[in-house]
């Protein structure tokens, strides 16, 4: 089976989540199995009842009809990704989740709280950030200069973050202008670090979410939907509308609500991993198919990682499905949400 172009099974003693990325492969249903063939070939089987999610990612892939109503009847998403590995159409079956959860959402959006929670988002975001920069600090064979660069930048944060929880929100009219400018200042710090330590290729001129020109960016960008697959999947299971979103504005097409809650996790789940992979993305001049089953690897192992949570280790995957239950519960009148803070 040619893993680095065909399809990629994101647990390897468990396969939950399944990316297809070779054109002209096809996918059916033979039992409780799903099969999938290239060229008459068949190159992967699974077990039905342990997947989650299936991810096309390129053109010319076909699915029958019963695999696509076996997946409605066992929950599994479908998400069929662009060339950027951006999801732009998602496939699910019927929800069986009260319609009293979304009305809770949408009073909530509307309501002078709701700026709090949008800093709380950005505060966990800008918190990680230091963490990552904390994390590659402690690198025992990093020149001395690089770690002082790494410290001083986490420091600077520091103090952003001081200024965002000693803010009043609520009093605040133009609050989503003043919040998005912390998180603007804090990312110029975080940026700027990186390229001057060579933790980015040498091309990486800055963050561009639209451009996919250098590598880095576009491994970036292909992380970021592989990440907001993973919050989409857990804010359907929750039962909230993934189009209203509390930081992020509502426009025709952008889930909002998966942006808000991706904060928090880009910079350890996404950033970190992309850096790690430099040396390795230093010698390509585009993501290719091994690059990016480089990254989806890195990315999967970390998504079935035990990690610290409430005083017990509980995988990343439970630890998205919980953040966005802690959200519905808040939006209910219930409990407080506190973003996810990752130990470096």
């Amino acid at each position: 089976m040619d893993t680095e172009t065909l399809c990629h099974s994101t647990e390897k003693t468990s396969m939950k989540h399944l990316t297809l990325s070779e054109q002209g492969s096809s996918c059916k249903l033979q039992g409780e199995r799903i099969l999938v063939f290239n060229k008459d070939h068949m190159v992967f089987e699974g077990t039905l009842n342990r997947l989650k999610t299936i991810s096309i990612a390129k053109q010319g892939v076909t699915l029958t009809s019963n695999l696509l109503v076996a997946c409605a009847m066992r929950g599994i998403q479908i998400f069929i990704l662009d060339y950027s590995g951006k999801a732009v159409c998602s496939l699910q079956g019927g929800l069986h989740r009260t319609a009293k959860v979304r009305e809770n959402q949408f009073k909530y959006i509307y309501t002078k709280e709701a700026s709090n929670m949008a800093a709380r988002f950005i505060l966990a975001k800008i918190k990680n950030q230091s963490a990552v920069l904390k994390y590659f600090a402690k690198a025992k064979n990093r020149p001395e200069n690089e770690k002082i660069i790494l410290h001083t930048a986490s420091q600077k944060i520091a103090g952003i973050v001081s200024n965002i929880t000693e803010t009043n929100w609520i009093k605040l009219q133009d609050w989503r202008f003043t919040l998005l400018g912390f998180e603007g200042s804090a990312a110029k710090i975080y940026w700027e670090t990186v390229k001057e330590v060579n933790l980015v290729c040498s091309d990486f001129e800055g963050r561009r979410p639209r451009v996919n020109k250098d590598i880095t960016n576009s491994m970036l960008n292909y992380a970021y939907s592989i990440l907001s697959s993973w919050v989409w999947q857990a804010i359907t299971n929750a039962g909230l509308e993934l189009y209203a979103g509390i930081l992020h504005t509502s426009k025709p097409g952008k889930p909002s609500l998966v942006l808000d809650l991706m904060e928090e996790f880009r910079p350890w789940c996404a950033d970190r991993i992309i850096f790690k992979l430099r040396a390795r993305a230093q010698k390509q001049n585009e993501l290719t198919p091994a690059l990016k089953k480089a990254l989806i690897d890195e990315m999967a192992n970390l998504y079935a990682k035990p990690l610290p949570y409430h005083k017990r280790r509980i995988s990343l995957e439970s630890i998205i499905q919980r953040q966005v239950y802690h959200l519905s519960a808040v939006f209910s009148g219930e409990g407080k949400y506190k973003g996810y803070l990752f130990k470096w």
